[in-house]
């Protein structure tokens, strides 16, 4: 295979013609036919895609189990509460939020 292939790219009619593989089809067709050489016909299988490599992104999302929407609305609220004034303001309704509950807060809560 080595002699015949030496790292080209051939189209699928060429690699069948080289004898480089047996059969031209798609990803379902090459399921289909695994599914045929395991014994397996008729029945249903669970495919998992293994080794897939993710964006740093989409390994978020899959972590997170949360939609692009989720995930951009989870990353615009980091950053604002990455901002000391929006952390002030953030401290601010948290102790009139306690005071309001009948906590009595003697000093500020510290922040960091």
């Amino acid at each position: 295979m080595r002699a015949i292939a030496r790292g080209r790219v051939w189209t699928g009619a060429q690699a069948r013609g080289l004898g480089l593989v047996d059969e031209l089809g798609g990803f379902y067709q090459a399921v289909d036919k695994a599914k045929d050489l395991a014994g397996l016909n008729g029945q249903e299988v669970e495919l998992k895609v293994i080794n897939a490599r993710r964006t740093p992104w989409e390994a978020l999302k899959h972590t997170l189990g949360v939609a692009d929407t989720e995930l951009k609305t989870l990353q615009a609220a980091s950053e604002v509460l990455n901002d000391p004034r929006a952390r002030g303001l953030v401290a601010t309704v948290a102790d009139a939020r306690r005071r309001s509950g009948g906590e009595l807060l003697l000093a500020p809560v510290p922040r960091f």
